[in-house]
């Protein structure tokens, strides 16, 4: 009992010694070089946040965000390499609010780094200690390692113990690494992150193990939401001035389906689970089954620094069946099969500007019948003549160095859907244009590893006077947060709203969630909702619809920008 009770106390002491365990707030300046070496100019950057990747391996130790600090110095006007002058240091350090500022000096002598760094404690402007090592430019992975470890020391924290790490490739690799790396931080602090991207994908390239370099990378790398919903099989699969913003070619091939399966139930005299609609025609008891699968296939691809075009070919199957409970038998029977091609182009005039455009073209056929008999027939069908054309402008926004996207995708079609007249069971077509509206805003952060998504989708049916049986406004609002594991895994969630916007308004709420995997050049994207979507056929009536889809993607197979 005694023996357990000094366990217990001993647990406690650990977890109150780590609770209460005294924090270091640390700022690490650029390193300044003397070298008349081009290739070490940007080595101080470098070396400032090889450092800082270490330090932030340390218990206790708070690092000065780099950013943050560019940004305070700036506006003080103060150098950012100005850390070694003991006065200027004693400002520093209280203008950034830490207890440790540090600082260094790389000297080149024949090629060879001597680096000496010190610690200067703000509260008095003393330097604590000063220290240094050396070593070829290939050796900066045991430097950077001797500097957290004195730094440690002369902060008065404990070194966290370091893994071994993988042998080095070929030398004169090793110092392109920090060479890459140091251009890189350089690039970032000029915003630059085509370049700084560029550079450290360069230096992973040689040397995979190097964990600063792969940080860096996975901070540029959460930059996109992949937070989307299916459009209509007759428009692009993404807004298409995102064209203008690609870095590489995409093959994609996206299947889904969406029915009432799931959120029907059994209907006397009939096979299927369906959803009521209560009574109709004649005062008997109706109900609906749909189900509604599309298949997409594209190819999209940068061109110059600025442009992107894409194409894509789709197929729909859209079944709907209205049936009554007495006999089972059909109210209403809409089966079409849609095929149809799409153009797009994208165009990036500015980093934070793109405008893009879409043309389709298609047709359709099936079967189609009401109350009084068929109305179309699959044997019959002439699909020269029900072509159909759509086109869709787009227009994305980026502010806040991206962190803020505006995405507005506008689309109108002659695609002429079937509507049910309730009170006469008959199915009379759309003579209207429909007119779709996709805009979201996009918050990124932490690193663009997280981000808040709120979309909102319309469609209305445009003209057709009174024979536009189906006019009234439909919409639909997705509040959405999606998070990035590393560069590998992202997985998102939302709620979805869905309103009729008529005379008497009507309404559901649903949810969705999903997952993209990315292995290497090829992602794949999961995605499950439970939603209220207008009945096809049928005006001013919500169903409850369940939809899977599954997305590939191949990238950058012939073509990165």
């Amino acid at each position: 009992m005694h023996r357990i009770v000094r366990i217990l106390i001993v647990m406690l002491s650990l977890v109150a010694s780590s609770a209460f365990a005294e924090e270091f707030r640390v700022a690490i300046m650029d390193f300044t070089v003397e070298s008349d070496n081009p290739q070490f100019k940007y080595l101080g950057k470098g070396f400032a946040e090889l450092t800082s990747v270490e330090m932030a391996r340390i218990p206790g130790v708070v690092l000065v965000d780099r950013a943050k600090r560019n940004a305070a110095l700036e506006e003080q006007a103060f150098s950012l390499s100005e850390g070694a002058d003991e006065k200027k240091a004693l400002q520093i350090g209280k203008l950034l609010a830490v207890d440790y500022l540090v600082s260094g000096t790389i000297v080149d002598m024949m090629g060879n780094l001597i680096v000496s760094y010190q610690v200067v404690k703000t509260e008095s402007g003393a330097i604590v200690d000063k220290r240094q090592t050396d070593g070829a430019p290939a050796e900066y992975k045991r430097m950077v390692r001797e500097i957290g470890a004195g730094l440690s020391e002369m902060i008065g924290s404990k070194p966290v113990a370091v893994a071994k790490v993988p042998e080095a490739p070929k030398v004169e690799k090793q110092a392109e690494v920090l060479s890459n790396f140091s251009e890189a931080v350089e690039a970032l602090d000029k915003k630059d992150v085509k370049t700084a991207t560029s550079k450290l994908e360069a230096a992973q390239k040689i040397d995979p193990s190097d964990q600063a370099v792969k940080q860096f990378l996975d901070k540029l790398a959460g930059g996109t939401s992949k937070f989307a919903v299916i459009p209509q099989a007759y428009l692009s699969l993404d807004n298409p001035a995102s064209l203008g913003f690609i870095k590489g070619d995409d093959f994609y091939a996206y299947l889904a389906y969406g029915s009432t399966d799931l959120t029907g139930s059994a209907f006397p005299n009939f096979q299927y689970n369906a959803v009521a609609l209560g009574k109709l025609y004649g005062g008997m008891e109706y109900a609906a089954r749909e189900i509604d699968t599309r298949t997409f296939l594209g190819y999209r691809l940068p061109l110059g620094s600025s442009f992107g075009i894409g194409v894509q070919g789709s197929f729909s199957r859209v079944e709907t069946n209205v049936v009554s409970e007495t006999t089972g038998g059909t109210g209403a029977w809409d089966g079409l099969s849609l095929f149809g091609g799409e153009i797009t182009l994208g165009w990036a005039p500015t980093d934070w500007l793109a405008v893009g455009l879409g043309g389709s073209v298609g047709s359709y056929g099936g079967n189609v019948s009401d109350a009084t008999g068929k109305i179309m027939s699959e044997n019959s069908v002439d699909w020269a003549a029900d072509m159909f054309y759509a086109g869709e402008v787009g227009l994305v926004l980026k502010m806040l160095e991206g962190s803020l996207t505006y995405s507005l995708d506008v689309a109108m079609s002659t695609y002429a859907e079937y509507v049910l007249d309730k009170s006469t069971m008959r199915l009379y077509k759309q003579t209207g244009i429909p007119l779709m509206i996709d805009t979201s805003l996009t918050w990124g952060f932490n690193g663009m590893n997280d981000f808040l998504v709120l979309k909102y989708m319309m469609s209305a049916t445009a003209g057709g006077g009174s024979n536009n049986r189906n006019n009234a406004p439909f919409a639909q609002l997705m509040p959405g947060y999606e998070h990035w594991f590393g560069k590998f895994l992202s997985v998102r969630a939302a709620g979805v709203a869905s309103m009729g916007l008529s005379n008497n308004p009507y309404y559901g709420f649903g949810g969705t969630l999903g997952a993209t995997v990315v292995l290497d050049a090829w992602e794949i994207d999961l995605q499950g909702t439970y939603r209220y979507q207008p009945a096809k056929i049928i005006q001013d009536t919500l169903l409850p619809e369940t939809i899977f889809s599954v997305g590939i993607h191949k990238k950058d197979t012939f073509a990165r920008r």
